[in-house]
């Protein structure tokens, strides 16, 4: 049985919206003093790792039956009919077979929902969290997705972009195959001691910077023709990791 109260709806509903369209299902282990999950996605292309601190909540309670299966889905779309400073509670039965969701609001409406856990699902387990990269790079997110978005101008169909860290620059780039277009962006004058550049597909990244919305400090790290790492930590709410896989030649 697991029991969880929140005001910071907002936050949640960030994460979820993004993770959702990352990992559909995701197994949450719940720990002394966090929610863990992991994932790779379906087709492999990208993995979540999930961090939710007890912090975040203001009653955390649960007992030794302390893993639950659930649709992301289910939750994102539920937690959207939350303003973000709705009282959330989170409450299964004792087998943790359902899960209710229940939303009070400022003038103490309440509205009720459940779904059904996830049984026999099967999750690939992510690579670990802390690989080594030869570029690193703190950033802002609102700098960084408007930049996607800036370049995605040229081909919106084309769901694939460069980063390239380069000649004293860090830069997005997207070639287009309608005419030979090309967008360039420059992110920031970086010293990059050697350079490194791979292409990614821009809408896994786009859902990771928005479970990351909320985020304090945010991080990523890449070389050529390897994964993609963006991290998003807030000192007291959570910590998540995503990798995408570089799109390489022959794919």
């Amino acid at each position: 049985m697991l029991y969880l109260k929140t005001k910071n709806t907002g936050m949640l509903k960030n994460i979820f919206s993004g993770i959702s369209a990352l990992s559909p299902e995701l197994e949450f282990t719940f720990e002394k003093n966090y929610i863990k999950a992991s994932a790779m996605n379906r087709a492999g292309i990208s993995a979540s790792i999930i961090r939710i601190l007890r912090f975040m909540f203001s009653e955390y309670e649960f007992d030794e039956n302390n893993k639950v299966i659930l649709n992301t889905i289910d939750v994102a779309n539920i937690l959207k009919q939350a303003k973000d400073d709705d009282l959330v509670e989170f409450k299964t039965d004792e087998s943790n077979a359902i899960l209710k969701i229940t939303i009070t609001t400022e003038n103490k409406k309440i509205k009720e929902y459940e779904i059904t856990t996830l049984t026999d699902i099967s999750i690939t387990v992510p690579p670990k969290e802390d690989m080594e990269l030869e570029f690193e790079y703190n950033f802002d997110r609102d700098s960084f997705i408007n930049a996607i978005n800036s370049v995605s101008i040229i081909d919106a169909n084309n769901k694939s972009i460069i980063l390239s860290a380069k000649n004293g620059t860090f830069n997005i780039v997207k070639m287009s195959d309608v005419k030979n277009k090309k967008a360039n962006v420059c992110l920031d004058f970086i010293k990059a001691e050697k350079e490194q550049e791979s292409k990614y597909n821009s809408s896994e990244i786009i859902n990771m910077l928005l479970a990351g919305k909320d985020a304090t400090y945010c991080k990523l790290k890449f070389a050529s023709n390897m994964p993609l790492i963006l991290c998003f930590e807030t000192k007291d709410y959570f910590k998540l990791t995503f990798m995408v896989a570089p799109i390489v030649a022959n794919d």
